[in-house]
């Protein structure tokens, strides 16, 4: 966040506008990643990525969110979709939880230890567009908790 600081930015919260105006942003720099997809071009792909990432920070720094909090947040609710040992084999239930929320395609994706001797097997289950699924033991971010105050712990 030091780049922000030293570029002068504000850190107060910004305006309606202003935030319309940051999502613009994000929208453009979306456009110029899939060009890079389109494109097949690695070097501009990961320019567009980074510069997701640093509208996305400056964005958080400005209307100072725990940015840092919060993403250990939700890398530990990420955490929380790794299926360990037993798990890898008993998703009847996420399976079927899953489905009735509509999702398609579902497996189980086990992680290759090979060469590992003791090693405790890990995955997670996926669909079929290999976005990562959460499982009945899925702990939510909580990330009001970020925002509790005194101010707001009173009322």
């Amino acid at each position: 966040m030091d780049i922000f600081y030293a570029w002068g930015v504000p850190r107060k919260k910004m305006t309606k506008t202003a935030k319309k105006e940051a999502v613009k942003r994000i929208r453009d720099e979306l456009k110029e990643l899939q060009a890079a997809i389109d494109a097949d071009d690695p070097v501009e792909e990961l320019d567009a990525i980074c510069d997701l990432i640093v509208i996305s920070a400056d964005y958080a720094y400005r209307n100072k969110y725990p940015l840092e909090e919060g993403l250990a947040m939700v890398n530990f609710s990420n955490a929380s979709k790794i299926l360990v040992g037993d798990e890898l084999d008993n998703t009847e239930d996420d399976f079927a939880n899953l489905e009735a929320k509509g999702k398609e395609g579902l497996h189980v994706v086990r992680v290759n230890y090979e060469g590992f001797e003791d090693v405790i097997p890990t995955g997670c289950i996926m669909d079929r567009t290999g976005k990562v699924q959460k499982p009945l033991k899925f702990a939510e971010p909580m990330l009001e908790q970020l925002f509790v105050t005194p101010e707001t712990e009173a009322e």
